[in-house]
């Protein structure tokens, strides 16, 4: 836990036996079982699940069964009566629900996009390219696999593959389902995602007003997201174009990155910094 490749060096230092991890003086038991039944969980009241498996309201129920009293678990669950809740769009939703989740780092991308502009301009159909970070589920070097596309190397290929953003958005905001598609590309990278959304909408609309749209948003949750809005007009009016979002893992939020285009092949990219802080640890976007 002291050293990540993304991180860096975490300032405080633990210790740790064989059956406990001790950080900043508090003790925490250590245990190591495949299945939930086998956990001792009396007198649990809160469990956070971060294991990546019990994805399904099916596999969580045996913590329920064992006493446990709420359960969070840092991946979506697409099933059951969980909430799935990106913060700053459907958290209002929370009334004390037993099973809440996060949802899924490009759906936090996604999110704010849809909201603006369906809420808005309502959408009548899109389609979603993000670019994805390398995870552990890709191979280093070329290997014999059932998809070939993800037995070429991670370190040198971008790799399309699909992604469940667009399914996802759809627990949030159930009347977009089946109006929206999507695919992935995983690149050599192994922080931060971007999401390039394309949107068809109701009403006609500018590029101006798009951004004057996402500044309110900003403006008024106080985040710091900059999305750019490239308007083109067709048959159906000014009614289509793209939207850019970023998200920083490393800065703990949305990353600050913008880019403004216009019809006319005008427009900019900015970049702020990172904020002056030491890198050894974990920083929160500002």
């Amino acid at each position: 836990m002291e050293f990540d490749s993304i991180h860096g060096r975490w300032p405080h230092v633990g210790r740790h036996d064989a059956g406990s991890l001790t950080l900043g003086g508090q003790r925490i038991p250590l245990m190591a079982e495949q299945r939930i039944e086998d956990l001792p969980l009396n007198g649990i009241d809160m469990l956070i699940d971060a294991t990546g498996v019990f994805k399904s309201a099916a596999k969580i129920a045996p913590y329920y069964a064992a006493g446990v009293q709420k359960v969070v678990v840092s991946a979506p669950v697409k099933d059951g009566d969980a909430l799935n809740i990106v913060y700053g769009i459907n958290h209002h939703l929370y009334t004390g629900q037993r099973l809440v989740t996060a949802a899924s780092c490009t759906t936090n991308c996604l999110a704010p996009m849809v909201k603006v502009i369906h809420e808005a301009l309502t959408i009548r159909h899109g389609a979603i390219t993000t670019i994805h970070d390398v995870t552990n589920t890709q191979t280093i070097v070329d290997r014999p696999a059932k998809d070939m596309r993800r037995a070429r190397s991670a370190l040198l290929n971008l790799i399309p593959t699909s992604t469940g953003s667009a399914t996802a958005i759809t627990l949030i905001y159930p009347d977009l389902k089946g109006r929206l598609n999507g695919h992935a590309v995983r690149v050599p990278l192994l922080n931060a995602s971007l999401t390039d959304a394309v949107f068809e909408v109701e009403t006609p609309t500018t590029a101006e007003a798009v951004n004057a749209l996402f500044r309110a948003y900003a403006k008024a949750e106080r985040v710091t997201m900059d999305v750019g809005f490239y308007c083109m007009a067709n048959a159906a009016g000014r009614r289509a174009g793209t939207l850019l979002s970023g998200v920083s893992y490393q800065w703990g939020g949305p990353a600050p990155l913008s880019r403004h285009r216009r019809p006319d092949g005008g427009g900019k990219r900015s970049r702020r910094p990172p904020p002056a802080a030491d890198r050894g640890g974990a920083v929160a976007d500002d």
